[in-house]
């Protein structure tokens, strides 16, 4: 098993570095050659050079020093889904010496590149600027200099001539701006003449920060300098302060959450920002599809930073019939003031646990699990109906010839599926199967561990499907049989009178039960994901080793190919709420979500199969 050693130990490291899962990719960037002394905009472009795609979710930082190494600036973008990153630098820092761009990402090749701030013979730009925000003139606000949500902002801007020439004829200055919450009321200013090389000219400019523009965020405005048809285009960049509100508690009047049934809470938030909030209305919206919310708002009294406040009233919520004991409900509060400012909080809640006869989860993908104990309304729970492979029973299996007759003699093998099976939203036409209990989409024959834990987690297989994923032996009579053939739609896997790794090399129980792989064309669901289901005819999950030495009882459950999602029924001897014991003629069932709603079939094609 040195194998599986290496690759548990493998994982202890770094945790701020990116590991290496692939061969690197090479990337094109494409951006202005040329950085002119006070230019405050920047944008990169990032694409697949094989195909022209652009590529997202890269990082992207423009950094500068000074001559001491000091770092004057550190900006960070990731690429949108149009592989775009831009910035907005502060024209000060833009005046000379060099920037350095880097972008960087999983398993890519890292882009660098320094630009040399040059000084063209014409570029006019914005400078340094000034904020008034007090209630005379045109300006509305609170007089502090700092722009906050709901304030209407008179700006004088510096126009500089960053270049070694004068453009000639007369210019115009044009301040405009794409963010929702930002407003140029008066954006355009003209003037006779430009500046002369080093010289500036200010110009006054009227903005509103709308009550929904976020405390800690930059307000980016564009600026575009013209004279005798040549343009260039600069930024300014203002700090916004306002409050903002985040959850503190959450206390439930009553009983909690549970499912198909209501509950009342008054929420506590916190002001983190760094203004005082006006009377707020509160509107809770959910964006979960099992969770309704009541429409009436809740009014939160104003609140000065760091301090907390509670709703004036509750909040009403219900559970519907299919929103599952322990699923998480994904809430929204809506907060507005009557002079414009909003925010939103988002939080989640827990339903109650999940009890004996109920289906649990969702995991993040989807998957729920059913077992034959679960109550008649979930009418897609499985019927345990064993489908008998062992020729010697009259079954028609085929032998897999995995061999293994104890400890480090563990083996798993690679199989051609007979139809192609989704998982986790991927396809797969191979499977591993492990004499240790277990299968794995995909091609994982070179691991066979047999040292089972908990599910999803770094040391389960990629992919895994776990019926009982324990350390077993194939002895006498014992085999692992498959189901080749396509005809039927299923894929079956019997572990055969397998017996148990016992304590200090002692033989435990004898185990013998299945996973059958539905293929999802014959047996269709609304995620196209196949179903699976575990059967159990001879079970028993009974301390067999001794604690310090391994994991003593059986893992069940599923494991999505990235490793980082899937659902555990057992583990350690503890069973996940609403699943029933190990025992024999137990079946299991994983599929993906269902949505429907009482009165009507909501259109999901899985539910249709299972009425037919």
């Amino acid at each position: 098993a040195w194998d599986i050693e290496f690759h548990i130990f493998n994982l202890f490291g770094d945790p701020a570095v990116d590991l290496v899962t692939g061969i690197h990719q090479e990337i094109e960037v494409t951006h202005a050659e040329v950085i002119h002394a006070g230019e405050s905009t920047f944008e990169i472009i990032v694409s697949n050079p094989e195909n022209d795609t652009p590529i997202s979710e890269l990082l992207v930082c423009l950094y500068k020093q000074d001559a001491d190494n000091v770092p004057l600036f550190q900006l960070t973008a990731l690429t949108d889904e149009e592989g775009v990153a831009s910035f907005a630098m502060d024209p000060e820092f833009t005046r000379d010496g060099t920037i350095m761009l880097t972008v960087s990402g999983h398993n890519t090749i890292p882009y660098l590149k320094d630009f040399e701030i040059a000084t063209g013979e014409n570029f006019l730009g914005a400078g340094s600027f000034t904020i008034d925000d007090d209630e005379n003139g045109e300006s509305d606000g609170d007089g502090d200099e700092i722009a906050n949500p709901t304030e209407i902002l008179e700006i004088s801007v510096e126009i500089v001539n960053y270049g070694s020439e004068t453009p000639v004829g007369e210019g115009t200055a044009t301040l405009t701006t794409e963010h929702l919450h930002l407003d140029v009321i008066a954006g355009e200013v003209e003037f006779d003449a430009a500046p002369d090389s080093g010289d500036i000219i200010n110009v006054d400019f009227l903005v509103e920060i709308g009550g929904g523009f976020k405390h800690g965020e930059t307000a980016i405005f564009d600026l575009a300098v013209t004279f005798d048809e040549e343009t260039w285009n600069s930024a300014i960049s203002i700090p916004v302060e306002g409050p903002k509100l985040e959850l503190a508690e959450l206390s439930w009047e009553g009983d909690p959450l549970k499912r198909a049934d209501a509950a009342e809470m008054t929420l506590l938030l916190r002001n983190t920002g760094s203004k005082e909030t006006p009377v707020l209305q509160g509107t809770l919206l959910s964006s979960t599809n099992t969770i309704a919310t009541g429409p009436d708002a809740v009014q939160f009294d104003d609140v000065n930073p760091s301090d907390t406040i509670r709703s004036d009233d509750i909040f009403r919520i219900s559970a519907k019939w299919n929103h599952l004991g322990g699923q998480r409900g994904d809430l929204i509060l809506a907060l507005e003031a009557e002079n414009g400012f909003m925010d939103t909080v988002f939080f989640s809640i827990y339903a109650e646990a999940a009890v004996q006869n109920e289906p649990f989860g969702p995991d993040k993908y989807g998957y729920i699990c059913y077992d034959k104990t679960d109550n008649a309304e979930w009418f897609v729970r499985p019927e345990y109906n064993w489908i008998e492979l062992n020729p010697d029973n009259d079954g028609r299996g085929d032998t897999t010839g995995l061999k293994d007759r104890g400890e480090n003699f563990d083996e798993s093998e690679l199989f051609d599926l007979p139809f192609d099976f989704q998982y986790y939203g991927e396809m797969f036409d191979e499977v591993t199967i492990c004499s240790n209990g277990w299968i794995a989409m995909g091609n994982h024959a070179t691991i066979n561990t047999g040292r089972n834990r908990k599910m999803p987690g770094a040391e389960c297989v990629s992919g895994m499907i776990a019926p009982f994923w324990d350390d077993l032996k194939i002895t006498g009579d014992s085999k692992v049989f498959y189901t080749p053939e396509a005809d039927s739609g299923r894929f079956i896997v019997q572990w055969d009178n397998l017996r148990r790794l016992g304590s200090s090399g002692n033989n435990g129980a004898y185990e013998t039960f299945q996973v059958i792989l539905y293929d999802q064309d014959r047996y269709p669901t609304f995620s196209q994901d196949g179903e699976i289901v575990f059967q159990y005819k001879d079970v028993t999950d009974e301390e067999s080793c001794d604690r310090e030495w391994d994991v003593p009882y059986a893992s069940v459950g599923i494991v999505s190919p990235s490793q980082n999602d899937g659902l555990t029924y057992t583990y350690w001897n503890e069973l996940t709420p609403g699943a029933a014991p190990l025992e024999d003629s137990l079946a299991i069932k994983f599929s993906t979500m269902i949505d429907f709603e009482f009165g009507y079939l909501s259109g999901r094609h899985y539910v249709v199969q299972q009425l037919l």
